[in-house]
């Protein structure tokens, strides 16, 4: 490689990490306020599990796998709808 090559692969690499360093260094904080949506899940779904082409899915303490695939936008505290639930026998 010439001098000229290894300089403008050195400015590359160094303007890539000087603008993702300055995009990092946000100074809005960001808040649970800023969001445009909120969506409540309802506790006795327990922890979030997983998210898949089924949706993102909650597993509870009985085994119960529920996904849920439209997450809705309402701004009221109703439990999404469940696309697909999977229980334990």
């Amino acid at each position: 490689m010439t001098r000229a090559t290894i300089l403008r692969v050195f400015l590359v690499a160094a303007t890539g990490f000087l603008a993702g360093r300055a995009m990092g260094n946000s100074s809005v904080p960001v808040t649970g306020s800023s969001a445009r949506c909120t969506v409540y899940i309802p506790r006795e779904w327990d922890d979030y599990q997983d998210a898949s082409h089924y949706g993102i899915s909650f597993k509870d303490e009985s085994g119960t796998l529920r996904f849920v695939s439209q997450l809705p936008c309402t701004g009221t505290d109703t439990a999404p709808h469940i696309a697909l639930e999977i229980r334990r026998k």
